[in-house]
């Protein structure tokens, strides 16, 4: 996700201000993140890795969300945090959010 945000994190923004047509095509790009996020949540679901107290739809939602470009936006180009930064704490976060606990 960070490689993905860093090229067109601002495109999408601009995109999405510019005009309804623009609007759409950003649009179709959150489409597909949502496509991508649900394999991903599915597939953990599927292995048996997904936390057992979560819904995947609902999973895959807050992985959504949290794979934004807005985020990417905020936290790099808003908050000053490295790329590195940035992809570490997604990663710890995710993890955090989705996975069943090791015991």
């Amino acid at each position: 996700m960070r490689g993905v945000h860093k090229r067109l994190g601002e495109l999408h923004a601009v995109l999405a201000a510019a005009d309804p047509e623009l609007a759409e095509i950003a649009a179709d790009t959150d489409r597909e993140r949502l496509t991508g996020v649900t394999a991903f949540v599915t597939h953990l679901h599927t292995a048996g890795h997904l936390g057992a107290h979560l819904d995947p739809s609902r999973a895959a939602d807050a992985c959504w969300a949290h794979t934004s470009p807005q985020l990417y936006a905020l936290m790099v180009r808003a908050r000053g945090w490295s790329p590195d930064d940035y992809q570490d704490w997604l990663a710890d976060l995710l993890a955090a959010a989705l996975l069943t606990p090791r015991g």
